[in-house]
């Protein structure tokens, strides 16, 4: 009694710690007693400096939880948009970093650089420059980090056809921007490698080389006429301004005229040394040769996924990783899931059995991240072919979610970003739906996603499970052969297990009622690992489940069942519980 009092104060006293629900007298109030009376009426002395010390520390919590701002992100987008506004009216980077920290929610930055970026691309050269250089400042300054950067960029690579109605030079600019930033180690050195194939072939890449980059190069410098003209053109804006008469403002204006061309001229030749310097950049890291090696790379993935979608044998994954270059990884994670949407569920859970098994050693994070990105992207042209292929795609992202591949918060990011536009919301909300369900009823059958709704696979599954089985009973084959046919189309981390059970000792008792070729093929399963003893209870319920309907084809079975679960508790198969629990159900039947 007495511990369990000791133990309510303690509770109680961690319970005011937490939630600030202690309130303190003023000491200096006149009717301050400096004794507390409780409900049982035992008068405790106060003691005035615990009583201070425990104020100090209440008013310094208040403090910071009224200095802890919490913003949704409706109201981010807001403080965003009149930041951006700000920073393109005054550049100054310094306000622009502090109004940032102030608002102290750093994990909706990836919106803010793709706002900052976007709303650039129809201003001046001096605005994309300065933005470079905060992206630059907000990297160091640790406001934003590489992976917000990228999945920024992987957005506006996915709109820029669409910004391109209204900046033609979008794809020009974004490539800028990639070259500022892995100059400024804002994204990974590598990331220009992963770029999609469209983006350089927009661009002409391939028709670039280092003498058309000289011609470019004298014409800006001036060593190479522009226009053949140019030289009478110059002639006759000369006899123009000598044929003006000599008033002051004439001159005050041609003046001005002529700085303005300047400005323009200097601007113009700024503007194209920037791009020059850009392609050359380009061709340094020899993106030619790296596309025609990507292009060789996806034709070897797609013919390698033929042969893998057979087997499923990850060592030949491996192999095949091994062998090829790690920057193009990416893209074998986005062709298998693409390739598994003309597949079965047996292939699908194939590949998510892959990016559980080699995230973090062959595929790593942003590797996976890209690839899924990109998916989403352009999910409404695979739901052309595949029409299923949102419904597959949840799938993925959940059983990844579930394996710690990816991060819960990837749904929020994609969201957040409109990846994918209204279909990629709708693929987000529903994913995080499906989590918290999973959560609330306590669901696990979250390693069997992709069985749910493979109906006829499933179908054919029990098929070969029952004639293998009728193979046994018949004695045509033994427990090593039954078990090496089985291997061959189910693996052993499937849901079935539980269905191969059940028909062992139904089947058994209806062929032959040889109790003892059950018990001894269980056992040589469990043996090899292929079923656990959870699946022999799951698989007894089962039997439980369907017993009304194998009553009317084994009238006697109520009581075989009884001699089989008893033996299956004495062997330690099943527990207890489920012991009682199937004499319980068998008793309904009057046995």
């Amino acid at each position: 009694m007495a511990s369990n009092k000791r133990k309510s104060k303690k509770l109680n006293l961690l319970k005011d710690q937490k939630f600030l629900t202690k309130k303190y007298v003023d000491m200096n109030d006149p009717i301050y007693d400096s004794e507390l009376e409780d409900e049982n009426c035992f008068f405790t002395v106060v003691n005035a400096e615990e009583i201070e010390y425990s104020q100090k520390i209440n008013k310094m919590k208040s403090k910071m939880f009224e200095d802890l701002s919490i913003l949704t992100f409706e109201e981010f987008e807001k403080k965003c948009d009149l930041l951006i506004s700000n920073f393109f009216a005054s550049y100054n980077f310094k306000e622009f970093i502090e109004n940032l920290k102030e608002l102290n929610e750093n994990k909706y930055n990836d919106y803010l650089v793709l706002q900052l970026i976007k709303k650039s691309f129809d201003r001046d050269d001096e605005c994309q420059i300065n933005v470079s250089c905060l992206l630059n400042l907000l990297n160091i300054t640790k406001l934003i980090n590489q992976e917000q950067v990228h999945r920024a960029f992987e957005k506006i690579l996915l709109s820029l056809d669409d910004i391109k109605l209204d900046c033609p030079l979008c794809y020009e600019i974004f490539l800028k921007y990639l070259r500022f930033s892995t100059l400024d180690n804002v994204i990974d050195k590598n990331y220009i490698f992963k770029l999609p194939t469209m983006f350089f072939d927009t661009l002409n890449i391939q028709d670039i080389d280092e003498s058309s980059l000289g011609i470019e190069n004298g014409k800006i410098n001036g060593e190479i006429s522009t226009f053949p003209d140019d030289e009478n053109i110059k002639e006759k804006k000369q006899d123009n301004f000598n044929n003006l008469d000599d008033k002051p403002e004439d001159r005050e204006n041609d003046d001005m005229y002529e700085q303005n061309n300047e400005d323009v001229e200097e601007k113009k030749k700024t503007k194209d040394e920037i791009w020059k310097d850009t392609l050359y950049w380009v061709l340094e890291l020899n993106i030619k040769e790296m596309e025609k090696e990507k292009k060789e790379f996806k034709k070897k993935s797609r013919d390698f996924l033929c042969d893998f979608f057979n087997d499923g044998n990850i060592d030949e994954v491996i192999e095949f990783l091994n062998n090829t270059n790690s920057l193009f990884h990416y893209e074998f994670i986005r062709i298998s899931i693409i390739e598994s949407f003309s597949k079965n569920n047996i292939c699908r859970k194939f590949i998510s059995y892959l990016l559980d098994n080699l995230s973090e050693t062959y595929y790593f994070k942003n590797d996976i991240i890209i690839a899924f990105i990109r998916i989403i992207g352009y999910i409404d042209d695979y739901e052309i072919d595949f029409p299923n292929s949102k419904e597959m795609i949840c799938k993925f992202l959940l059983r990844c979610i579930h394996d710690d591949v990816l991060y819960p918060a990837f749904l929020s990011d994609i969201y957040k970003l409109h990846i994918g536009g209204v279909t990629g919301m709708m693929i987000c909300n529903k994913t995080q739906q499906r989590i918290i369900d999973k959560k609330k009823k306590n669901l696990n059958n979250i390693n069997y996603i992709w069985d749910e709704d493979d109906t006829y696979e499933k179908m054919k599954l029990k098929r070969k499970i029952n004639n293998t089985l009728l193979e046994y009973f018949y004695l045509y084959i033994d427990e090593e052969e039954f078990y090496l046919y089985l291997d061959e189309f189910l693996p052993s981390y499937h849901d079935l297990c539980n269905y191969v059970v059940k028909k062992i000792f139904v089947l058994n008792v209806d062929i032959n009622n040889d109790i003892n070729l059950s018990l001894k093929l269980v056992q040589f399963l469990v043996n090899k690992n292929f079923i656990t003893k959870k699946n022999i209870e799951e698989g007894i319920q089962e039997v439980l489940n369907s017993l009304r309907d194998i009553i009317l084809d084994i009238p006697k079975y109520p009581e075989e069942l009884k001699k089989i679960i008893t033996h299956l508790l004495e062997k330690d198969y099943i527990s207890n519980e489920v012991f009682e629990n199937a004499l319980k159900e068998i008793q309904t039947f009057n046995i």
